[in-house]
């Protein structure tokens, strides 16, 4: 029976592409450190060997299995090729899993989240301050002098009317404040 024929030959080739997928994910790896990378690439090129020499045997058991004649001598280390693969996993397993580089990897992650939840809460809190200047900035040219608590006080209600999370009236007085700080320094609040 040919080596790429039988019921074995979809496992061989898949055995393959995964031993294949190892060595890309390790070459595109770019969250890795050089060290990590050679120390993983070892670990993936072992696995590799290994199922290599695993599907040979088997490859070689079923030919002897139809009373067919073995194109390679009998390996006595089938077994040892057996656990160096699946040690080769495990090791594979524990540095990308349990290791460092995962750890830096969540972390970066968990950056990138918090990065992202304080952009969306700028933008809200910009929102909310340009929808305060157009209630506040009439007044201000209107009464000059009032403070920023009066000011709040005088559209706070008509501001939260229709908003699905009011603000008190101290955060809207605390945002005049702002925007009154900015409007005396010439800063923009958009």
């Amino acid at each position: 029976m040919a080596r790429d024929q039988g019921p074995d030959a979809l496992v061989r080739e898949s055995l393959n592409n995964f031993t294949q997928s190892l060595r890309e994910l390790v070459r595109d790896s770019s969250g890795l450190s050089e060290d990590e990378r050679v120390m993983l690439g070892q670990e993936v090129e072992r696995l590799g060997n290994s199922i290599d020499s695993l599907i040979k045997i088997v490859t070689e058991y079923n030919a002897l299995a139809i009373g067919g004649v073995a194109s390679e001598p009998f390996n006595p280390l089938g077994l040892v090729d057996l656990s160096s693969a699946l040690a080769a996993v495990e090791h594979v397993a524990i540095r990308v899993f349990l290791s460092p580089i995962t750890q830096r990897l969540e972390q970066e992650v968990s950056d990138a989240r918090a990065a992202h939840a304080r952009k969306a809460r700028a933008l809200v809190s910009k929102t909310l301050d340009r929808d305060i200047l157009d209630y506040v900035k009439p007044l201000w040219e209107k009464h000059p002098t009032w403070k920023a608590g009066r000011l709040a006080a005088e559209f706070a209600e008509s501001f939260n009317k229709d908003r699905i999370s009011p603000l008190t009236d101290n955060a809207i007085e605390k945002r005049v404040r702002k925007l009154m700080r900015m409007r005396t320094t010439g800063q923009s609040s958009a």
